[in-house]
This record gives structure tokens, C-alpha cells and sequence, in this order.
């Protein structure tokens, strides 16, 4: 290969370089900047889950999100268990998210307990240049690992609401979103499209039923829902609402369907302990 065509070859692998960059600055930003404006639209509330294998329930989880002039707060909470008082086979969950009010990611912290593993990753944005991650096992903290980032990103778990909040959902529609996969400690573009749209009926309340000493659920209402369906890792599939709170999604193996806190948690206490004393709940907001 001669001098020409090397130099030649090395300009057209910096122009491609060149033209990613500015395609992400042209194309993938703004979408994330039109969610300084949907923020706006972001409702406080918890939504909670029964974590099902097959038609047994298995587990619980629920998903908070909380507002303050300062910025909005989101934590994720999982549990499967084999009982609710069983703990030698218990895998758990949590993972806390803080945003800027423009949805901005600041910081996030996942925890992961199973049986004699404790782990936790912390993440730190630094001015959308890059996130500082820090980790430990069983107590044990490993020294800050820094990773480069081309501008604001979000968590796959942010995926739905980025979806259903910064444009009107509609089947069809496509994304292209810049988004940090903790797993892989590395940040990608996450190609995310509407396939499927329908209405879910949704029971946000419950009574006690005394004759089978179970909560069961009541008031329905219908939503409007959006399957969400990711590409490759570090994404979200799933059922959504115009809020972005799932309504059903896969996760580990398990789906989590959406359920009145009582009938979610409080049944699967009774079923799987029923001479347990009664419990507030994990990730249920204080009364």
C-alpha cells in the first residue's frame, strides 16, 4: 500500500469518526433535551409487582418515583424468594436512581444480596463527560473506576419513561438511545422501537375478601398501553403506560405483573406464611 492511500485511508476513518460524533450530537441529544420538557409531566407515585414463575408467584417488587424542587428520585426493588420468610435462597434487588428535573442522570446505586453475596456499584456522573464507578463485595471497596461518556445517558431502566414522556407513544416509532448498561460498565446506543399498542385493565386499590382471608383487588381502570422492545443488552421490553411505569416485563425468567400492593405482596405473605405477623412491605411508601 502506498503512502497516498494510507494517508488517504486514515483521512476517510477520521471523517467516519467526525460524522458518528456529530450524527449522536444531531440525532441522540435532542431527544434526550426534549425530556427537560417532559419532566415536567413526571407523576410521583409507586407502583408494585408480583414476580410470577409460570402461574406461581415467587417473589415481589415495586418501583417509586418521587419529585423535589432539587430533582426526581426513582428506586427499584426486587425480591424472589421460594417463601416470604425463607431466606436461604433469597435474591435481592435495589437499585436508586437520582435525576436532575431535566431527567438528567446524576447518580445511581445498585445493591445485589444472594445467599453469602452482598455486592453493590455506585455511579457518579461528572458533567457528562464521564461516570465514576465504585464497587465492593461483601464490604470490601475497590478503587474508583472512571468511564468516558459523549454526553447525558440513561439507565435501561429509565428506557420507559424516556419512551413514553418525550414524544407521544406510537406504534412504529423508533429510538436511538444513549444509555450506560451497568453490567457491561459501558455506555451504548440502545435501538428501542413501539411494536404493539393495547388497553390493560389496572386495579390501583383492594379490599380484604373475609371469606377467603385474601385482598383482592378492586376499582379497575383501563390504560393505555406500549410494548416496548429493546435491541441487544443493556435495554428494556416490556408493557408501558403514558407514564412510563411498566405494566409487565420480563426479568431473570420471572414476569412482573402489575398488582394493587395488597394483592402483590400481602397474599403472597399469607400464602407462603400464614402465621406470619402482618408487614408493611418493602418499598411501599410511609402512609
Amino acid at each position: 500500500m502506498s503512502r497516498r492511500s494510507a494517508a488517504a485511508g486514515v483521512v476517510i476513518v477520521a471523517w467516519l469518526a467526525g460524522l458518528g460524533v456529530l450524527v449522536r450530537q444531531q440525532y441522540f441529544r435532542p431527544q434526550l433535551e426534549q425530556l427537560a420538557e417532559a419532566a415536567l409531566r413526571v407523576s410521583p407515585g409507586a407502583v408494585y409487582y408480583a414476580v410470577m414463575d409460570g402461574d406461581k408467584q415467587v417473589g415481589f417488587a415495586s418501583s417509586t418515583l418521587d419529585t423535589t424542587a432539587a430533582g426526581i428520585s426513582l428506586r427499584d426493588y426486587f425480591l424472589r424468594a421460594p417463601t416470604a420468610i425463607d431466606t436461604t435462597d433469597r435474591q435481592l434487588s435495589v437499585t436508586t436512581v437520582g435525576l436532575t428535573r431535566a431527567l438528567r442522570l446524576r447518580a445511581f446505586r445498585i445493591n445485589s444480596t444472594t445467599p453469602g453475596r452482598l455486592a453493590s456499584l455506585i455511579g457518579v456522573v461528572e458533567g457528562d463527560t464521564s461516570i465514576a464507578l465504585s464497587d465492593s463485595l461483601r464490604g470490601a471497596a475497590t478503587p474508583i473506576h472512571r468511564v468516558a461518556l459523549d454526553g447525558p445517558v440513561l439507565l435501561p431502566s429509565l428506557i420507559p419513561i424516556a419512551v413514553a414522556l418525550g414524544e407521544s407513544p406510537k406504534v412504529g416509532k423508533r429510538y436511538a438511545l444513549p444509555v450506560f448498561d451497568p453490567a457491561a460498565r459501558a455506555e451504548r446506543t440502545v435501538a428501542v422501537e413501539i411494536t404493539a399498542e393495547s388497553s390493560f385493565v389496572v386495579n390501583d386499590t383492594a379490599v380484604f375478601d373475609s371469606t377467603s382471608a385474601r385482598w383482592r383487588p378492586a376499582h379497575p381502570d383501563t390504560l393505555k398501553g406500549w410494548q416496548v422492545a429493546s435491541e441487544g443488552p443493556g435495554g428494556f421490553s416490556g408493557w408501558v403506560d403514558d407514564q412510563g411505569r411498566i405494566l409487565t416485563t420480563s426479568q431473570a425468567g420471572l414476569i412482573l405483573r402489575r398488582l394493587p400492593f395488597e394483592v402483590a405482596f400481602e397474599n403472597w405473605r399469607l400464602n407462603t406464611a400464614p402465621t406470619a405477623a402482618p408487614a408493611a412491605g418493602p418499598g411501599r411508601p410511609p402512609l
